[in-house]
């Protein structure tokens, strides 16, 4: 089963977007009869054990975890290709880690494209929180 971080409260970042690996998706229905009911904004980590820049972003969403509370946390774990492979191919995930950021109707609104550099991946991850805690 995923690793499930959920509740999350605010956390903002400020840095240009313009150098982020973000890009919008075309809105998809994440499936309620695989996930249950979204009933708020989640973030979906496609992530690996092998992987180590997962491990360190790992670390930051336990802490964004402790702090928010409006955002939901699905963590992913990639490597599990049979049982995960649906949502792999759905969100065209190609590498970890891959955050995806769904609306509280279980849209897809933003994506990672590829991975970058911690320090990258970290304000991404920033970014899409704070979106996603916004009113």
């Amino acid at each position: 089963t995923p690793t499930c971080i959920k509740n999350i409260k605010r956390y903002q970042i400020t840095s240009a977007l313009s150098s982020l690996c973000i890009r919008a998706i075309a809105q998809e229905n994440m499936s309620n009869q695989k996930y249950g009911q979204i009933q708020s904004p989640t973030l979906m980590f496609f992530s690996s054990r092998s992987c180590p820049l997962c491990q360190r972003l790992t670390n930051d969403l336990r802490q964004i975890n402790e702090k928010e509370k409006r955002l939901g946390i699905l963590q992913v774990d990639a490597g599990d290709e049979a049982r995960w492979a649906p949502e792999l191919l759905h969100y065209k995930v190609t590498s970890v880690p891959a955050f995806i950021l769904l609306d509280k109707q279980g849209q897809a609104v933003l994506s990672t494209s590829q991975p970058r550099s911690y320090e990258q991946m970290r304000q991404v991850l920033g970014s899409f929180v704070a979106r996603a805690t916004q009113h």
